[in-house]
Protein backbone atom coordinates (compact mmCIF):
# COMPACT_ATOMS: atom_id res chain seq x y z
CA UNK A 1 0.00 0.00 0.00
CA UNK A 2 2.76 2.46 0.96
CA UNK A 3 4.72 1.66 -2.19
CA UNK A 4 1.60 2.09 -4.31
CA UNK A 5 0.82 5.48 -2.76
CA UNK A 6 4.41 6.59 -3.30
CA UNK A 7 4.42 5.50 -6.96
CA UNK A 8 1.02 6.96 -7.86
CA UNK A 9 1.14 10.26 -5.96
CA UNK A 10 4.68 11.25 -4.95
CA UNK A 11 6.65 9.96 -7.95
CA UNK A 12 4.56 11.89 -10.55
CA UNK A 13 5.07 15.07 -8.52
CA UNK A 14 8.81 14.47 -8.17
CA UNK A 15 9.16 13.79 -11.90
CA UNK A 16 7.44 17.05 -12.84
CA UNK A 17 9.64 18.90 -10.35
CA UNK A 18 12.66 17.14 -11.84
CA UNK A 19 11.71 18.36 -15.32
CA UNK A 20 11.77 21.97 -14.09
CA UNK A 21 15.01 21.33 -12.21
CA UNK A 22 16.72 19.88 -15.30
CA UNK A 23 15.42 22.54 -17.68
CA UNK A 24 16.75 25.32 -15.46
CA UNK A 25 20.13 23.64 -15.11
CA UNK A 26 20.33 23.41 -18.90
CA UNK A 27 18.74 26.68 -20.06
CA UNK A 28 18.74 29.02 -16.98
CA UNK A 29 15.04 29.89 -17.20
CA UNK A 30 13.44 33.11 -15.96
CA UNK A 31 12.03 32.20 -12.55
CA UNK A 32 10.34 35.57 -12.12
CA UNK A 33 8.34 35.08 -15.33
CA UNK A 34 7.31 31.56 -14.35
CA UNK A 35 6.22 32.77 -10.92
CA UNK A 36 4.14 35.56 -12.44
CA UNK A 37 2.45 33.15 -14.88
CA UNK A 38 1.60 30.88 -11.97
CA UNK A 39 0.47 33.64 -9.61
CA UNK A 40 -1.35 36.00 -11.99
CA UNK A 41 -2.74 33.61 -14.62
CA UNK A 42 -2.86 29.91 -13.82
CA UNK A 43 -3.71 29.94 -10.10
CA UNK A 44 -6.52 32.53 -10.49
CA UNK A 45 -8.00 30.54 -13.41
CA UNK A 46 -7.94 27.37 -11.31
CA UNK A 47 -9.56 29.17 -8.41
CA UNK A 48 -12.19 30.75 -10.67
CA UNK A 49 -13.33 27.58 -12.44
CA UNK A 50 -13.47 25.48 -9.29
CA UNK A 51 -15.14 28.16 -7.15
CA UNK A 52 -17.75 28.76 -9.84
CA UNK A 53 -18.59 25.03 -9.92
CA UNK A 54 -18.46 24.70 -6.13
CA UNK A 55 -21.69 23.61 -4.47
CA UNK A 56 -21.88 25.37 -1.11
CA UNK A 57 -23.32 23.32 1.73
CA UNK A 58 -23.33 23.31 5.51
CA UNK A 59 -20.10 21.33 5.25
CA UNK A 60 -18.40 24.31 3.53
CA UNK A 61 -18.63 26.44 6.68
CA UNK A 62 -17.35 23.51 8.71
CA UNK A 63 -14.27 23.27 6.48
CA UNK A 64 -13.62 27.01 6.78
CA UNK A 65 -13.79 26.86 10.57
CA UNK A 66 -11.51 23.82 10.75
CA UNK A 67 -8.98 25.53 8.47
CA UNK A 68 -8.89 28.59 10.71
CA UNK A 69 -8.80 26.56 13.94
CA UNK A 70 -5.94 24.43 12.60
CA UNK A 71 -4.03 27.55 11.58
CA UNK A 72 -4.39 29.18 15.01
CA UNK A 73 -3.41 25.97 16.82
CA UNK A 74 -0.29 25.59 14.64
CA UNK A 75 0.55 29.25 15.30
CA UNK A 76 0.46 28.63 19.06
CA UNK A 77 2.67 25.53 18.78
CA UNK A 78 5.09 27.47 16.56
CA UNK A 79 5.46 30.25 19.14
CA UNK A 80 6.16 27.69 21.87
CA UNK A 81 8.89 25.99 19.79
CA UNK A 82 10.43 29.37 18.85
CA UNK A 83 10.88 30.19 22.52
CA UNK A 84 12.22 26.73 23.36
CA UNK A 85 14.78 27.13 20.55
CA UNK A 86 15.74 30.58 21.82
CA UNK A 87 15.32 32.33 18.45
CA UNK A 88 15.72 36.10 18.33
CA UNK A 89 12.71 38.01 17.04
CA UNK A 90 13.48 38.20 13.32
CA UNK A 91 14.56 34.55 13.06
CA UNK A 92 11.49 33.50 15.04
CA UNK A 93 9.32 35.23 12.44
CA UNK A 94 11.00 33.31 9.61
CA UNK A 95 10.58 30.04 11.50
CA UNK A 96 6.89 30.82 12.06
CA UNK A 97 6.37 31.53 8.37
CA UNK A 98 7.89 28.19 7.34
CA UNK A 99 5.64 26.36 9.81
CA UNK A 100 2.39 28.22 9.14
CA UNK A 101 2.44 28.84 5.39
CA UNK A 102 2.59 25.72 3.28
CA UNK A 103 3.03 25.09 -0.42
CA UNK A 104 -0.65 24.43 -1.11
CA UNK A 105 -0.45 25.99 -4.58
CA UNK A 106 2.65 24.28 -5.98
CA UNK A 107 2.23 20.96 -4.17
CA UNK A 108 -1.06 20.84 -2.21
CA UNK A 109 -3.41 21.18 -5.19
CA UNK A 110 -1.45 18.84 -7.53
CA UNK A 111 -1.12 16.35 -4.66
CA UNK A 112 -4.89 16.33 -4.13
CA UNK A 113 -5.44 15.71 -7.84
CA UNK A 114 -2.98 12.80 -7.93
CA UNK A 115 -4.22 11.22 -4.69
CA UNK A 116 -7.91 11.16 -5.57
CA UNK A 117 -7.24 10.11 -9.16
CA UNK A 118 -5.58 6.85 -8.05
CA UNK A 119 -6.12 3.86 -5.79
CA UNK A 120 -6.94 3.47 -2.97
CA UNK A 121 -9.24 6.46 -3.46
CA UNK A 122 -11.06 5.16 -6.57
CA UNK A 123 -14.40 3.40 -6.76
CA UNK A 124 -14.95 1.06 -9.70
CA UNK A 125 -11.95 2.69 -11.32
CA UNK A 126 -13.53 6.15 -11.22
CA UNK A 127 -12.25 9.20 -9.28
CA UNK A 128 -15.65 9.87 -7.72
CA UNK A 129 -14.14 11.78 -4.78
CA UNK A 130 -11.87 14.05 -6.82
CA UNK A 131 -14.22 17.00 -7.31
CA UNK A 132 -15.24 17.02 -3.64
CA UNK A 133 -11.59 16.77 -2.56
CA UNK A 134 -10.64 19.73 -4.76
CA UNK A 135 -13.53 21.69 -3.23
CA UNK A 136 -12.02 21.23 0.23
CA UNK A 137 -8.55 22.06 -1.09
CA UNK A 138 -9.86 25.33 -2.57
CA UNK A 139 -10.78 26.55 0.92
CA UNK A 140 -7.24 25.82 2.15
CA UNK A 141 -5.77 27.34 -1.02
CA UNK A 142 -7.65 30.65 -0.62
CA UNK A 143 -6.93 30.89 3.11
CA UNK A 144 -3.21 30.19 2.68
CA UNK A 145 -2.90 32.79 -0.07
CA UNK A 146 -4.59 35.48 2.02
CA UNK A 147 -2.59 34.88 5.21
CA UNK A 148 0.71 34.33 3.37
CA UNK A 149 0.43 37.69 1.64
CA UNK A 150 -0.49 39.54 4.83
CA UNK A 151 0.60 37.92 8.10
CA UNK A 152 3.78 36.47 6.55
CA UNK A 153 5.03 40.00 5.88
CA UNK A 154 4.39 40.94 9.50
CA UNK A 155 6.32 37.96 10.82
CA UNK A 156 9.24 38.23 8.38
CA UNK A 157 9.51 42.00 8.79
CA UNK A 158 9.42 41.95 12.60
CA UNK A 159 6.45 44.26 12.63
CA UNK A 160 8.09 46.80 10.29
CA UNK A 161 5.07 46.75 8.00
CA UNK A 162 1.96 48.64 9.06
CA UNK A 163 -1.52 47.15 9.05
CA UNK A 164 -2.44 49.41 6.16
CA UNK A 165 0.52 48.18 4.09
CA UNK A 166 -0.40 44.56 4.80
CA UNK A 167 -4.01 45.25 3.78
CA UNK A 168 -2.86 46.88 0.55
CA UNK A 169 -0.82 43.78 -0.31
CA UNK A 170 -3.91 41.60 0.18
CA UNK A 171 -5.99 43.82 -2.08
CA UNK A 172 -3.35 43.64 -4.81
CA UNK A 173 -3.73 39.87 -4.95
CA UNK A 174 -5.50 38.69 -8.15
CA UNK A 175 -7.05 35.75 -6.32
CA UNK A 176 -9.10 38.13 -4.15
CA UNK A 177 -10.93 39.57 -7.15
CA UNK A 178 -11.08 36.20 -8.89
CA UNK A 179 -12.74 34.74 -5.81
CA UNK A 180 -15.27 37.57 -5.50
CA UNK A 181 -16.26 37.34 -9.17
CA UNK A 182 -16.55 33.54 -9.07
CA UNK A 183 -18.63 33.66 -5.88
CA UNK A 184 -20.92 36.31 -7.39
CA UNK A 185 -21.50 34.22 -10.51
CA UNK A 186 -21.96 31.09 -8.41
CA UNK A 187 -24.53 32.56 -6.01
CA UNK A 188 -26.25 34.42 -8.85
CA UNK A 189 -26.46 31.16 -10.83
CA UNK A 190 -25.17 32.96 -13.92
CA UNK A 191 -24.62 30.41 -16.74
CA UNK A 192 -21.15 30.96 -18.21
CA UNK A 193 -20.12 27.41 -19.12
CA UNK A 194 -21.53 27.92 -22.61
CA UNK A 195 -19.74 31.23 -23.13
CA UNK A 196 -16.45 31.69 -25.03
CA UNK A 197 -14.54 32.54 -21.84
CA UNK A 198 -15.20 29.17 -20.17
CA UNK A 199 -12.96 26.93 -22.35
CA UNK A 200 -10.20 29.54 -22.04
CA UNK A 201 -10.41 29.51 -18.24
CA UNK A 202 -10.69 25.71 -18.16
CA UNK A 203 -7.62 25.17 -20.34
CA UNK A 204 -5.55 27.58 -18.27
CA UNK A 205 -6.80 25.96 -15.07
CA UNK A 206 -5.75 22.52 -16.31
CA UNK A 207 -2.16 23.80 -16.59
CA UNK A 208 -1.85 24.39 -12.84
CA UNK A 209 -0.30 21.04 -11.93
CA UNK A 210 2.41 21.23 -14.58
CA UNK A 211 3.23 24.94 -14.23
CA UNK A 212 3.27 24.89 -10.41
CA UNK A 213 5.54 21.85 -10.11
CA UNK A 214 7.78 22.95 -13.00
CA UNK A 215 8.27 26.32 -11.28
CA UNK A 216 9.08 24.59 -8.01
CA UNK A 217 11.75 22.56 -9.81
CA UNK A 218 13.34 25.73 -11.18
CA UNK A 219 13.34 27.21 -7.67
CA UNK A 220 15.01 24.12 -6.22
CA UNK A 221 17.67 24.17 -8.96
CA UNK A 222 18.88 27.50 -7.57
CA UNK A 223 18.98 26.52 -3.93
CA UNK A 224 21.99 24.84 -2.24
CA UNK A 225 21.21 21.61 -0.38
CA UNK A 226 22.88 22.38 2.96
CA UNK A 227 20.00 22.09 5.36
CA UNK A 228 20.95 19.47 7.98
CA UNK A 229 21.23 21.88 10.90
CA UNK A 230 19.29 21.93 14.15
CA UNK A 231 17.43 25.17 13.40
CA UNK A 232 16.41 24.11 9.89
CA UNK A 233 15.36 20.62 10.97
CA UNK A 234 13.24 22.09 13.77
CA UNK A 235 11.16 24.04 11.26
CA UNK A 236 11.07 21.16 8.79
CA UNK A 237 9.80 18.51 11.18
CA UNK A 238 7.33 20.92 12.78
CA UNK A 239 5.85 21.57 9.33
CA UNK A 240 5.85 17.99 8.06
CA UNK A 241 4.98 16.02 11.20
CA UNK A 242 3.43 18.32 13.79
CA UNK A 243 1.36 20.12 11.11
CA UNK A 244 -0.85 17.12 10.22
CA UNK A 245 -0.90 15.92 13.83
CA UNK A 246 -2.20 19.30 15.02
CA UNK A 247 -4.88 19.32 12.31
CA UNK A 248 -5.97 15.81 13.27
CA UNK A 249 -6.25 16.85 16.94
CA UNK A 250 -8.27 19.91 15.92
CA UNK A 251 -10.66 17.71 13.93
CA UNK A 252 -11.03 15.31 16.86
CA UNK A 253 -11.72 18.22 19.22
CA UNK A 254 -14.18 19.78 16.78
CA UNK A 255 -16.08 16.50 16.52
CA UNK A 256 -16.39 16.29 20.30
CA UNK A 257 -17.85 19.80 20.49
CA UNK A 258 -19.69 20.44 17.21
CA UNK A 259 -20.40 17.04 15.67
CA UNK A 260 -18.97 14.71 13.02
CA UNK A 261 -16.68 15.79 10.20
CA UNK A 262 -16.92 13.90 6.87
CA UNK A 263 -14.01 11.52 6.27
CA UNK A 264 -13.11 13.11 2.94
CA UNK A 265 -12.88 16.60 4.46
CA UNK A 266 -10.73 15.24 7.30
CA UNK A 267 -8.41 13.48 4.86
CA UNK A 268 -7.85 16.52 2.65
CA UNK A 269 -7.34 18.90 5.60
CA UNK A 270 -4.78 16.60 7.25
CA UNK A 271 -2.91 15.93 4.00
CA UNK A 272 -2.91 19.67 3.22
CA UNK A 273 -1.38 20.29 6.64
CA UNK A 274 1.44 17.87 5.77
CA UNK A 275 2.75 19.56 2.62
CA UNK A 276 6.11 21.39 2.79
CA UNK A 277 6.75 25.08 3.46
CA UNK A 278 5.70 27.51 0.75
CA UNK A 279 8.25 29.00 -1.64
CA UNK A 280 6.63 32.38 -1.03
CA UNK A 281 7.98 32.42 2.53
CA UNK A 282 11.55 32.38 1.18
CA UNK A 283 10.75 35.09 -1.37
CA UNK A 284 9.29 37.32 1.35
CA UNK A 285 12.38 36.83 3.51
CA UNK A 286 14.59 37.77 0.54
CA UNK A 287 12.58 40.91 -0.20
CA UNK A 288 12.71 42.05 3.44
CA UNK A 289 16.34 40.89 3.86
CA UNK A 290 15.63 38.91 7.02
CA UNK A 291 17.36 35.51 7.27
CA UNK A 292 16.70 34.71 3.60
CA UNK A 293 19.15 31.77 3.60
CA UNK A 294 17.45 30.22 6.62
CA UNK A 295 14.02 30.58 5.01
CA UNK A 296 15.21 29.05 1.74
CA UNK A 297 16.82 26.08 3.48
CA UNK A 298 13.60 25.28 5.33
CA UNK A 299 11.66 25.37 2.06
CA UNK A 300 14.19 23.06 0.39
CA UNK A 301 14.50 20.64 3.31
CA UNK A 302 10.75 20.33 3.86
CA UNK A 303 10.20 19.83 0.12
CA UNK A 304 12.83 17.09 -0.16
CA UNK A 305 11.89 15.27 3.05
CA UNK A 306 8.15 15.44 2.27
CA UNK A 307 8.83 12.65 -0.24
CA UNK A 308 9.24 10.45 2.84
CA UNK A 309 6.59 11.88 5.16
CA UNK A 310 3.72 12.48 2.73
CA UNK A 311 3.19 8.81 1.75
CA UNK A 312 2.96 7.95 5.45
CA UNK A 313 0.39 10.69 6.12
CA UNK A 314 -1.63 9.71 3.01
CA UNK A 315 -1.61 6.06 4.08
CA UNK A 316 -2.77 6.96 7.59
CA UNK A 317 -5.52 9.20 6.19
CA UNK A 318 -6.84 6.31 4.10
CA UNK A 319 -7.81 4.62 7.38
CA UNK A 320 -9.96 7.57 8.51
Amino acid sequence: MMAHIFLTTIVPILLLVLVGYGMDRKFHLDLDTLSKINFYVVAPAFLFTNTYKYHFTAESMQIIWLTIIGFVATWIVSVIIERLMGFEKTKAGIFRNAVLFNNCGNIGVPLTVFIYSNDPFLQNGQPIWLEAAIAVQIVVFVWQNIVTNSLAFYFAGEGKMSRRDAAMIVFKMPIIYTLLIALGLNFGEVPIEGMFIWPVMTNISNALVMIALFTLGVQLARTPFTFFTKDVMAGTWTRLLLGPLIMWLCIVGYQLVAGPVPSLASQVLIISAAVPSGVTTALIAAVLKTHADYATQMVVSSTVLSAITLPIVIWLCHMI
